[in-house]
């Protein structure tokens, strides 16, 4: 073999540099990774605080019920106000309109019946047939 057909030195030339630039950066990255005792505790402080974040949700949950609850009633006391004064409208306007209504009864009966008085006028307040004119019979 001549040395143009002999193997090239696997500690000289461009190789080699790409080589140990390649195990500087894995000895680099190498440590920063995450092993399996790292994503257990992480797995674990993942739990936890999911646990308190369930544990905030239904005491906001239950604080947010409560209120609801007394707005409901709120709502449930002024809606009884409001009906009571709607009612007591209706009631004031039908007594209003019965006490117009027997006030007009009253108005009209008095105007329309005669009373004894008015029944026996004077003789000089009948009305008498003027002289000299007879009555047309239909016959």
């Amino acid at each position: 073999m001549n040395a143009a057909s002999t193997p090239p030195d696997r500690d000289s030339g461009p190789q080699s540099a790409h080589a140990a630039a390649f195990e500087a950066r894995v000895d680099t990255i190498l440590p920063t990774l995450a092993t399996k005792v790292d994503l257990a505790a992480l797995r674990i402080e993942f739990r936890e605080d999911l646990a308190k974040l369930r544990i905030e949700c239904k005491e906001a949950c239950a604080a947010m019920l409560a209120e609801m609850g007394r707005f409901r009633d709120a709502q449930d006391k002024a809606l009884q106000k409001v009906i009571m004064w709607v009612m007591a409208t209706i009631i004031a306007l039908f007594l209003a309109v019965a006490g117009v209504m027997f006030g007009m009864a009253n108005l009209v009966t008095t105007v329309v019946r005669p009373t004894p008085a008015h029944t026996a006028l004077p003789a000089a307040n009948r009305l008498v047939p003027p002289t000299g004119i007879e009555p047309v019979s239909h016959a």
